[in-house]
């Protein structure tokens, strides 16, 4: 795995970063999972800003007209559409699917946003029913998206132009070696992607500094595993137009993050966490200049987190940008906010 940061690269060659890449005449077509409110809406409003074409999907019609309302009178004449989707729902995925696609056209960008967290209680008080909703959602419903997306952009201009992994395997002799594997994957992936997924998984430090119930954690995990195992499998099988990539925002000031959010939790959250909007004008320029595969797009490394906490001790003890010493939000001017803290970013967001 190889890690941008700051736009910079550093890990293995399966992967390269450079200067934000020339967008497409009319804009890069942008497909964003559970993007009606948090940091996939500030993902969203972001692309817009930046003229790409969008198209997102929620749970519940209501929240999706409510949200491209929102994003329409920010950005009048944008491309941005969305329709419900339960990504749970194979059939509601392939039809997600095949609806971007006639909306936003070609889609270069797919990103597995949607995702849920258990009630913050230990595993044998969750009831079995919440336990298997935040697993399906987080980790299947990323699953059956990535196949999706990967099917509509194989249809896509060039996408059908792959190379299969058997036209190399007698290349120098190596087919039955151990390397062999490894030597042709690494050649194929020299190709340039044109299209890429990116799962939004947790890395270890990440899992380590996050205070969510093992559910939640295990299936951010399990999507780390995911891009790295799809990475590989689809450079084997020669699908080089794909790029498949871990995207962590880290802590986002969302619902995810600060309901039952403990007090103690919530001054943390000072000098670790960030406004949705934020991290999202950090992450779209590294998405828009992402080549290769396998890459681990990070709003905030271990270092970088480690710094914060060290500097900022005084936040963590007495309260500080985003909450007091008690734990109460801190309240900005105009805006609106939730009882568990989140902050409105539109006037119909529930």
């Amino acid at each position: 795995t190889h890690h941008v940061r700051g736009g910079h690269l550093r890990g293995s060659a399966m992967g390269r970063q450079s200067a934000e890449k020339p967008a497409p005449p009319d804009g890069f077509g942008v497909v964003i999972t559970g993007a009606t409110k948090g940091v996939g809406f500030a993902l969203a409003r972001e692309f817009l800003r930046r003229g790409d074409r969008v198209c997102i999907c929620g749970r519940s019609q209501t929240r999706v007209d409510a949200a491209i309302a929102a994003l329409r009178c920010e950005f009048p004449g944008s491309c941005v559409s969305g329709t419900v989707c339960d990504v749970t729902d194979y059939s509601d995925v392939d039809r997600f699917g095949d609806y971007a696609a006639s909306t936003v056209g070609v889609i270069h960008h797919w990103l597995n946003n949607a995702g849920m967290v258990s009630s913050r209680e230990p595993l044998m008080s969750i009831e079995p029913a919440e336990v298997v909703q935040v697993c399906n959602t987080n980790l299947t419903g990323a699953i059956l998206c990535c196949r999706k997306a990967i099917l509509v952009m194989q249809r896509q201009p060039l996408g059908a132009a792959s190379a299969s992994f058997s036209d190399h395997a007698h290349d120098n002799d190596l087919t039955g070696r151990t390397g062999a594997l490894w030597a042709d994957s690494e050649r194929v992936s020299k190709k340039p992607q044109r299209y890429h997924v990116y799962n939004f998984g947790f890395s270890q430090w990440g899992a380590a500094f996050s205070k969510s119930t093992c559910t939640h954690k295990a299936t951010k995990r399990g999507l780390s595993q995911l891009t790295q195992s799809l990475s590989q499998e689809l450079v084997e099988a020669g699908t080089d137009c794909v790029g498949v990539h871990q995207l962590s925002p880290g802590m986002v000031l969302t619902d995810l993050l600060l309901t039952g959010a403990s007090p103690v939790a919530r001054r943390f959250f000072n000098v670790l966490a960030e406004e949705p909007e934020v991290v999202a004008a950090d992450l779209v320029p590294k998405i828009r200049a992402v080549s290769g595969t396998n890459s681990a797009i990070e709003f905030l490394t271990l270092p970088d987190a480690l710094r914060r906490v060290v500097t900022g001790v005084p936040q963590i003890v007495g309260g500080g940008r985003f909450f007091d010493k008690d734990g109460q939000r801190v309240v900005s001017e105009g805006a609106r906010y939730k009882d568990n803290g989140t902050r409105l970013l539109y006037d119909e967001m529930g």
